[in-house]
């Protein structure tokens, strides 16, 4: 069996937000050292709200079980040609699911956790990290 018999990637589906927050919010937070810096309750709240503004203009993808496209292994979230988050569940990492659910080409990156960073410079050299553009 490979890769293509188990994971579907389908469009966002509004069952998927919570789990989106959830992974997205916690991943930055203690995935830079900088966001770890900030206040809990703070860092959660305002952190929300500038997720909540990227989401509504954004393309998000899902990697999904093929016989059950609730059991969600990854996502991205992205405007255009700017990667502003992705996500892939630990166990499913390193079968390119990561690749399977980005955008052709990438220009911009808006979030970078030390794992994106690595990720960055191995795939995406001539990409820029602008976190401005997160609320643009």
């Amino acid at each position: 069996m490979n890769k293509k018999d188990l994971i579907a990637i389908r469009d966002f589906d509004p069952k998927d937000t919570n789990f989106i927050y959830d992974t997205w919010l916690n991943s930055l937070r203690h995935g830079n050292d900088l966001f770890g810096l900030i206040d809990n309750v703070r860092y959660y709240e305002v952190y929300r709200a500038v997720i909540t503004l990227l989401l509504k203009d954004a393309t998000i993808k899902v990697a999904c079980l093929k016989e059950d496209d609730q059991i969600i292994l990854g996502y991205s979230v992205s405007r255009g040609d700017t990667l502003d988050f992705a996500y892939v569940k630990e166990m499913w990492r390193k079968l390119g699911i990561f690749t399977d659910l980005l955008p052709l080409k990438i220009k911009t990156i808006t979030h970078l956790t030390k794992a994106g960073h690595a990720i960055w410079k191995k795939k995406f050299p001539d990409a820029i990290f602008d976190p401005f553009l997160g609320g643009a």
